[in-house]
Parts: structure tokens; C-alpha cells; sequence
């Protein structure tokens, strides 16, 4: 928060404070006047300042993450580079943020973002990921601070690469058939 931004809330927290101690010393006051005041400079004092966070891990094995965040009135907006420096192996990793407020519990938190690379000699070893969520006022409102969560998350990938596999050798079984089918074929031509 900008020291402008603090001098602000300061003044405006002044100014109420100061109501609030004429209010309860002026017994003869109007009350309604005086709360109706107090409603409308309490009413224009929330002002939300967007809050941003960056974060760079070191998943190991050459895996690596980085991630910005900001929070802004109405939703949070991140963008996830998902990287990897081994030579031959991939990861999916996977990114999630959560919302602080004044007292440091945990409010709130953006779902699971995951996105796979290759390692630098099989494929593609790096990948942005760009994402976005809505976040509902009353949280923005409390949120002091954002803390991001980058997370190996192997989610199947073994899996899918069998699944492959097992669909690649299928195929050429397929084919392997076709071929000695047709090879047969052929030999009952020659032998004719």
C-alpha cells in the first residue's frame, strides 16, 4: 500500500474517530444525523489496492515454476511459467494461491492450476499457463496478502504415456495382422 494510500485511510479513520467521540460527549446531538454521517465517510473510505505477488521455486530434478499474481476488485489474474531443465524428463507442475488477511488466517484460495512440459531433449521444456478467477468482494476486501503454492503434481502423466504406449502397440499389432493377412494372401496367389 502506497504511503498515499495509508495517509488517506489515516485521515478518513481521523475523521470518523472524531464523530464518533463528539456523537458520545454531545448527549443533545441528533443521532441520526451524526450516524448517517459516519455511514457515508465509512462508505466512501473502502477502497481496494490491487495486490500483487511473484514467486520462483526450485521443484528439483531440473523442475522448476514461476508465477505472478494480482488481485484486483473483483478477481485475481496469474500468469505460471512451468519449466524444465532436464535433459530428458518432463513434470506437470501445478500452482495455487491462497488469501491472507490482518490476522494471517487463510481466507480463500484460487483453484488447482497444472500444465505439463517435456524435458529439454524429448519436447517442448517450457510452457506459460495464463489464468483467472472471480473473487468475491467481501474476501478482497480482507485480504492483506497472497501466498503462492507451486506443487510437483505427477496427476497421471505415467499413466497417460502407458495409455499411449499400450494405443501405439495396438495399432501395430493392427497393422502387423494386415500385413501378414495380405502376405498370405499373396502366397496363395504364387502358389496358384
Amino acid at each position: 500500500m502506497s504511503n498515499t494510500n495509508v495517509n488517506q485511510l489515516k485521515k478518513i479513520k481521523n475523521v470518523g474517530l472524531k464523530l464518533l467521540l463528539e456523537l458520545i460527549e454531545d448527549k443533545e446531538a441528533k443521532l441520526d444525523h451524526r450516524l448517517k454521517a459516519i455511514e457515508i465517510i465509512l462508505e466512501h473510505s473502502a477502497f481496494t489496492v490491487p495486490i500483487e505477488e511473484h514467486s520462483k521455486s526450485d521443484l528439483h530434478n531440473g523442475f522448476h515454476m514461476e508465477s505472478w499474481v494480482k488481485l484486483s476488485t473483483n478477481r485475481i489474474d496469474g500468469k505460471t511459467n512451468i519449466y524444465s531443465t532436464n535433459d530428458l524428463l518432463g513434470f506437470t507442475g501445478a500452482i495455487m494461491v491462497l488469501f491472507g488477511d490482518a490476522e494471517n488466517n487463510i481466507i480463500h484460495h484460487t483453484r488447482v492450476y497444472s500444465g505439463g512440459v517435456n524435458g529439454v531433449r524429448t519436447g517442448d521444456p517450457s510452457r506459460d499457463l495464463y489464468w483467472n478467477e472471480g473473487v468475491p468482494q467481501d474476501v478482497v476486501e480482507r485480504t492483506t496478502k497472497l501466498e503462492i503454492i507451486h506443487v510437483r503434481n505427477p496427476h497421471g502423466r505415467i499413466e497417460e504415456n502407458l495409455d499411449s504406449a499400450i494405443r501405439i502397440a495396438e495399432k501395430i499389432e493392427r497393422l502387423a495382422e494386415h500385413i501378414k493377412n495380405a502376405m498370405q494372401d499373396f502366397g496363395e496367389l504364387v502358389d496358384l
